[in-house]
């Protein structure tokens, strides 16, 4: 009954659309070819520990034995040097960080930058003596500027504070992977030579009354200046350009590869995250599956699903078995064409509903 069903539900949308009859015949005919895998690290790929379990390692190792052409991208909000590791573990091609100001392409055991997105110099100014004037007041604020230079990490004037707080938000089984640039003023980045190489700005200004007052003012600062920012609590900020985010910079990615004739479709990709600022690569179109203990408000972008395994289980593994599972992908291609036909048809529907109001 189940298998009628599909095919009378089949039956009734291949005659709208060739494009979609032949989407779904080589769902039945053709053996599913994954094309590109982008993988969160933090809540995803990783567990509560910081770590990448050996399911995990495995699952992607045996993925790339039967699919060698099969392109491995860590997209994160780490900095370079705190997720380099990763991407080595798993021989990941490219290496997308700080939110998706920069990536980076493997080549041999090392990663060489690919492209940076930065904030211009005046923007980095204006911010960075905004942070100067709440920094003298508040002593529990933090901050650091990502580098899109693998010379170095960050740079910041709060050494203890800021590496104290990343080394316990990224690093808790490992040594110290931070290196920072210590700075007094902003000319003496420009004297580093560092002023073209400013990715994302981060921001901790505690739980005081005076922090949570900064805290407030700081937002109202932002959306006077031409940047996008996360607020990633009741007192953290992360200040990136303009319409850069991990979907925007996924996508230059994907477009390179068009370039040098390796075409890859929206349902060739899987992406894997957990959070908020995964959700710009969710809005893509890819094939996108989240863990069962993601944020909350993943289910903002309406082509996500969430899987009964957590980030401490092997989550790549499980999503892996769902995305080559035809069952569920037939369900969930049969879904978007729906949703995607009764799109265009609304508008013929509200004109029909409208004549026949006035007609009576």
């Amino acid at each position: 009954m189940e298998v009628r069903k599909m095919i009378y539900r089949i039956g009734k949308i291949l005659p709208k659309s060739w494009t979609d009859s032949r989407r779904l015949f080589a769902l039945f005919v053709k053996p599913q070819q994954l094309k590109m895998l982008v993988l969160d690290l933090d809540g995803t790929t990783l567990n509560d520990q910081k770590e990448m379990i050996p399911e995990n390692i495995t699952a992607i190792k045996n993925l790339r034995r039967k699919n060698p052409k099969i392109i491995v991208c860590v997209a994160t909000g780490r900095t370079f040097h705190e997720s380099v590791r990763f991407a080595q573990k798993i021989e990941a091609d490219f290496l997308l960080t700080n939110n998706g100001s920069a990536f980076y392409q493997r080549v041999g055991t090392k990663y060489e930058l690919g492209k940076a997105f930065t904030l211009s110099e005046q923007q980095y100014q204006t911010i960075y003596n905004q942070i100067r004037k709440y920094e003298s007041e508040n002593s529990d604020l933090a901050w650091r500027i990502g580098l899109a230079d693998t010379r170095y990490n960050i740079i910041t004037d709060n050494q203890i504070g800021v590496l104290k707080k990343i080394h316990k938000a990224f690093s808790l089984t490992e040594e110290k992977v931070v290196k920072p640039v210590l700075i007094k003023d902003f000319a003496e980045i420009r004297k580093q030579g560092l002023s073209q190489s400013l990715l994302n700005i981060y921001l901790d200004f505690g739980q005081t009354a005076l922090g949570k007052k900064q805290y407030q003012e700081f937002e109202e600062f932002l959306q006077r200046e031409e940047v996008d920012y996360f607020q990633w609590s009741d007192s953290q900020y992360e200040i990136v350009p303009k319409g850069v985010n991990k979907g925007s910079t996924l996508a230059v990615i994907i477009a390179e590869q068009r370039k040098k004739g390796n075409y890859i479709k929206e349902h060739e990709v899987m992406v894997l995250g957990n959070a908020e600022n995964d959700l710009p690569m969710f809005e893509k179109g890819f094939r996108s599956l989240c863990p069962a203990n993601s944020w909350e408000g993943i289910e903002k972008a309406k082509n996500v699903r969430r899987l009964k395994v957590t980030n401490n289980e092997p989550f790549v593994q499980a999503a892996l078995d769902e995305y080559y599972r035809k069952p569920s992908m037939v369900k969930r291609l049969l879904e978007e064409i729906k949703e995607r036909h009764e799109a265009i048809r609304r508008p013929a529907v509200l004109k029909r509903e409208e004549m026949e109001k006035e007609h009576y």
